[in-house]
C-alpha cells in the first residue's frame, strides 16, 4: 500500500494543504518551521489515529479553529481508497472509502514506521513510553492485538477500582476480585506472549544491522518482566501469574493497585550485556534505535508480506557521512519513503536521483512553530 496524496484542513498551522507523493522516495525540502514535521505527523496519524508528538488530539487543531480533517488517498491492490479522519475536539470520525469504521478496524490497514529526532526516548525515556511504542507497532502488525490490549486495559481499570474500594471503603469482595484477577491473567499472558515473540523476531535481525552501521556486535533487546517469564509457554505463564497474585494479594489491597501484568513490563537495549541507557554513548543509542526501526521493516515484510511506509523526519542529521550512507542503503527505491531535510545536500546523491523532490515555501505556512 502507498499513499499518493494527502489533504490537510486546519491541521497544525496549515489552513489547507495538499501534497501528491511518488510511489518511491519523496524528499520534503524546506527551512525549519515550515511544516515538514507536520506533514510527516499527519501521515503517521492516518495509520495510528495518534500523533508521534503529543497525546492530545486537541493540539493538532489549528489555532482559533474547532476541528481538523486529514485525508489520505491510498493505492491498495491497484485500487484507490480514501481514508478521512475528522476530529471536532471531542470525537474522531473515520471514513474508509464510503464506510464509517472504528479505530480497531483501521489501525491494521496502513503500516508506517517513523524515524524522528525524539527516538532516543526509546532508550532514555520511561517504561510507559517503551510499552506504548511496542503496543503501537503490534497493533499495526497483528489485527487482534489492539482489541486484546483495550480489553486488558478495561479489566485493569476495573480491578484497580475494586482494590481501592476494598482498601478505602472496607468492602471485601473476594469473588469479584478473583474473577477480575483471572481475566487479567488470561489476557495478560497472551499480551506477554505476543510482545515477547515480536522482540525475539527483532533480535534475529537487529545485531547484524547494528554491526553493519556501527562496526559493533552484540546488540540485543531484552524484555523485562516481574517475575521472570523467560522460556515459559502461555499456560505455564498463567500458572505463574496465579501463584504470584496469591502471594501479593494483601500488598495489592494495601497499595490499591494491580502490581503484576504486562502494564508494568519494559524492554531495554543491551550492548555486550551492558544497558545502553546507562553505559552507551548518544551515538550508540541513536544507532541502536535506528537499527530497531530497520529490523522492524523486515518483520513487517515477513509477517504481512508488505513493507511499511517509511517516514524519516530529519532522522539522520546528527550522523557522520559514512554512517549515514550505510543507513541509506537500507532505503529501497521501490519502498515508499518520505524524507524531510533542510538541505538536499544532506541526502545521498543516488537517492536524490531516484526521488521526487517537494519544496516547501515559507509563505505557505507563516509563523509555524514545529
Amino acid at each position: 500500500m502507498i499513499i499518493d496524496r494527502i489533504n490537510l484542513y486546519n491541521f497544525r498551522n496549515f489552513k489547507t494543504k495538499t501534497i501528491n507523493f511518488h510511489s518511491g522516495i519523496n524528499i520534503l525540502v524546506g527551512e525549519n518551521g515550515i511544516g515538514k514535521t507536520s506533514i510527516i505527523e499527519s501521515i503517521f496519524f492516518l495509520s495510528n489515529l495518534k500523533s508521534p508528538r503529543t497525546n492530545r488530539l486537541q493540539d493538532l487543531i489549528k489555532k482559533n479553529d474547532s476541528f481538523f480533517i486529514v485525508e489520505g488517498s491510498f493505492l491498495k491492490n491497484q485500487q484507490k481508497k480514501l481514508l478521512k479522519i475528522k476530529y471536532n475536539g471531542n470525537k474522531a470520525n473515520i471514513l474508509w472509502g464510503e464506510k464509517e469504521i472504528k479505530k480497531r478496524d483501521m489501525i491494521h490497514e496502513i503500516d508506517t514506521i517513523i524515524f524522528e529526532p525524539d527516538d532516543l526516548k526509546l532508550i532514555k525515556g520511561e517504561p510507559s513510553e517503551r510499552r506504548e511504542y511496542l503496543d503501537l507497532q503490534l497493533s499495526q502488525l497483528i489485527g487482534k492485538y489492539y482489541q486484546l490490549k483495550k480489553e486488558y486495559e478495561k479489566v485493569l481499570k476495573q480491578r484497580n477500582w475494586l482494590l481501592k474500594t476494598i482498601k478505602y471503603e472496607k468492602k471485601s469482595d473476594d469473588v469479584f476480585l478473583d474473577i477480575l484477577t483471572e481475566k487479567i491473567i488470561e489476557k495478560g499472558a497472551y499480551i506477554y506472549n505476543i510482545r515477547k515473540s515480536y522482540i525475539d523476531n527483532i533480535n534475529q535481525e537487529i545485531d547484524n544491522i547494528f554491526f553493519d552501521v556501527s562496526g559493533l556486535k552484540k546488540l540485543q533487546i531484552k524484555y523485562k518482566t516481574t517475575p521472570n517469564l523467560e522460556n515459559f509457554n502461555v499456560e505455564e505463564i498463567k500458572t505463574i501469574f496465579r501463584e504470584e497474585f496469591k502471594i501479593i494479594r494483601n500488598e495489592e489491597i494495601e497499595k490499591a493497585v494491580t502490581l503484576l501484568g504486562p502494564h508494568r513490563d519494559d524492554f531495554l537495549f543491551y550492548l555486550n550485556e551492558e544497558n545502553l541507557k546507562n553505559f552507551g554513548s548518544q551515538g550508540q543509542q541513536r544507532l541502536s534505535v535506528i537499527s530497531l526501526k530497520l529490523a522492524e521493516i523486515k518483520i513487517f515484510e515477513k509477517l504481512k508480506e508488505r513493507r511499511p511506509i517509511l517516514l524519516l523526519d530529519d532522522a539522520f542529521s546528527e550522523l557522520d557521512v559514512k554512517k549515514k550512507n550505510k543507513l541509506f542503503k537500507y532505503i529501497k527505491s521501490d519502498d515508499q519513503t518520505i524524507i524531510t531535510t533542510t538541505n538536499i545536500n544532506n541526502i545521498e546523491k543516488k537517492l536524490i536521483k531516484e526521488a521526487k523532490q517537494i519544496n516547501l515555501e515559507i509563505e505557505e505556512v507563516p509563523n509555524e512553530k514545529v
